[in-house]
């Protein structure tokens, strides 16, 4: 490739960048949104061009395209640590394209576009030559103008579909379970498969990706992913989104300082429910009923705090919901649900869906950065509405609280800064959960850290057993997570360590930043 900018780029002051797409990603399906962090050359910026369609997965018929969200295509221009962009222009073959990018940041420009299908998406984006034009403003006031060919390949995705979705209708709470799809046929090393779970509340439980946009990693040209025992709660739906990525373009420009990058993306849509194995949850004791005028009445009798689903059915195969109630300390509550129309019999249930029972919170994920000579920023990772003591000791024995930090509803961790006392040099931190809350699944085992000089010592716990656990690193709370080259094999007990020196990080890597275990 040849670009049309001519200027030297000696003493630049480079700095590793990544295409961010957080104010677009709202609008497209989870897993849509490639990660480019690693294909960034240090100090590169970014030019992505983005196609999304969603399709909806039911029952045995094959996946329908679906209407919402929209078609949608994005074109995101990031500028490299060298230079400022502004003016930005994306012109398709011919001219037959033609898109003005708006600047929403002192470095990043953005167009968006949604369609009425699917075709018309891929009508609008014709693949061959196309061409980015903008102004190019330097630190020193010297601006000119740049211009940067590419060309669109011609690959496109196929509709991702589950080959397995009876099964996944009643999964297994407490056993693994293997999501399987048809064989995207064809498929290359740069085409991406995504797949991520999300609960009821739109958190993510599970994710997994031939790239770093999930917490998994995925091989390429993947046909399955397995979904941990525990990430799923009986008696719960979740959505799944399972992404096929084709590569339109992928180059690193060096007359530009631009990553190019261009994907074709369709996501399929659907439903997982789980169980607790035998069909349900624990049940709750119904007693007493009787009907009060349109309502059936009755006594809920169960654990306190546990959240029940009232469900009903006429012929004790198919099961309704008809509502969710949760017991008070005394553990009984009466309960009124609406009688069906036509004076139809049906039979009741109470299914636990968790909760009560004074269960305290979840094993919380503490990763750690230095953000100053003697700071550390502390994420708590852990369960939704818990509250975690950060204790810290020198000695693994004695441990002092520092501060306490609650989990905000909806929310799985939270960001608390600590600074390191005068004269400390070794320092071990940890999260202690207090109170009582309903657990949820963790995301990754617990990886506590040791400060020792520029040695960080990352010891897992909570782990399978035998298994080796790579060590993901991001360099801010909300970046998106590499590979570190660390990897640690846990014992018999589920636990192991390895050590990082932070002052001699390896070549592209962050000097500092957050940590994590995730199973390879």
């Amino acid at each position: 490739m040849t670009s049309g900018i001519v200027r030297r780029w000696c003493g630049a002051a480079l700095v590793a960048l990544g295409a961010s797409l957080s104010a677009v990603a709202a609008t497209l399906p989870p897993g849509a949104t490639p990660c480019l962090t690693g294909a960034t050359p240090q100090g590169y910026g970014t030019l992505l061009l983005l196609q999304s369609a969603s399709y909806l997965q039911q029952g045995p018929a094959a996946p329908a395209e679906a209407t919402s969200p929209a078609p949608t295509a994005v074109i995101q221009l990031e500028s490299p640590s060298a230079y400022g962009v502004s003016n930005a222009l994306v012109t398709g073959p011919a001219g037959s394209f033609q898109a003005a990018l708006t600047r929403t940041t002192s470095s990043t420009a953005t167009w968006e576009q949604t369609y009425a299908s699917d075709a018309a998406l891929q009508a609008a984006f014709r693949r061959g030559s196309w061409s980015s034009s903008f102004h190019l403003i330097f630190p020193d006031g010297e601006s000119f103008v740049g211009f940067v060919p590419f060309t669109l390949g011609t690959a496109l995705a196929p509709v991702p579909a589950i080959a397995n979705l009876a099964a996944a209708q009643s999964i297994p709470a407490a056993s693994p379970f293997t999501l399987s799809w048809t064989p995207w046929v064809g498929s290359s090393t740069n085409d991406r498969i995504s797949l991520h779970v999300v609960d009821a509340n739109g958190t993510s439980v599970f994710s997994a990706a031939t790239d770093c946009s999930g917490t998994t990693l995925l091989a390429a040209g993947a046909t399955s992913a397995t979904v941990p025992a525990g990430r799923l709660q009986a008696g719960r739906s979740y959505t799944g989104y399972l992404t096929f990525g084709a590569a339109l373009v992928a180059e690193n420009d060096a007359n530009s300082l631009l990553t190019l990058r261009g994907e074709q993306a369709r996501t399929t849509r659907f439903t997982l429910a789980a169980t607790s194995g035998g069909g349900g949850g624990t049940e709750g004791t119904i007693t007493q009923p009787s009907v009060g005028g349109t309502n059936f009445v009755f006594t809920l009798t169960g654990t306190p705090g546990t959240v029940y689903a009232i469900e009903s059915t006429a012929d004790l195969v198919t099961w309704t919901r008809d509502s969710e109630v949760t017991l008070p300390a005394t553990g009984t509550l009466q309960v009124q649900i609406p009688l069906p129309p036509g004076g139809t019999s049906r039979f009741y249930r109470a299914l636990s869906l968790g909760g009560g029972g004074g269960e305290e919170p979840g094993p919380a994920n503490l990763a750690v950065s230095l953000t100053g000579p003697r700071t550390l920023s502390l994420r708590v990772t852990g369960t939704t509405g818990a509250t975690y003591a950060i204790e810290q000791s020198q000695n693994y024995t004695n441990w002092a609280a520092i501060t306490n930090v609650t989990l905000a509803a909806g929310a799985t961790s939270a960001v608390v800064s600590v600074t390191v006392p005068e004269g400390v040099a070794f320092l071990v931190l940890r999260a202690v959960g207090t109170g009582s809350v309903t657990p949820e699944p963790g995301a990754s085992p617990t990886l506590a850290v040791a400060l020792s000089g520029s040695t960080l010592t990352l010891s897992v716990t909570g782990a399978d057993a035998n298994k080796t656990y790579s060590i993901q690193q991001v360099g801010s709370a909300w970046g998106a997570w590499t590979a570190s080259g660390k990897s640690v094999t846990t014992d018999s007990s589920g636990k192991g360590s390895v050590t990082v020196d932070v002052a001699a990080p390896a070549v592209g890597s962050p000097t500092a930043g957050f940590y994590r275990a995730v199973l390879p």
